[in-house]
């Protein structure tokens, strides 16, 4: 049996109650001074500033796959 990690990061918002489009940021990889390597940090940035009131979301989504392999019999 062989298993694959997959994980997905995305950061998002929309304007008004949620019935708008929703737009997507731009989530990069970065590596904050003093802080250990076996951490992973992300930054993300906004199009405006964050006003009070407004909210942000940031999901991450992990799957762990499991497949098997069958074995091909020999005739």
């Amino acid at each position: 049996m062989q298993a694959k990690n997959l994980a997905n990061l995305k950061a998002f918002y929309n304007e008004g109650k949620g019935k708008g489009s929703v737009i997507n940021l731009p989530v990069t990889k970065v590596h904050p001074e003093g802080m250990p390597q076996e951490l992973s940090f992300y930054s993300v940035s906004l199009h405006d500033g964050l006003e009070k009131g407004k909210s942000f979301n940031l999901l991450l989504a992990m799957f762990n796959i499991l497949a098997a392999q069958k074995k091909k019999r020999k005739k």
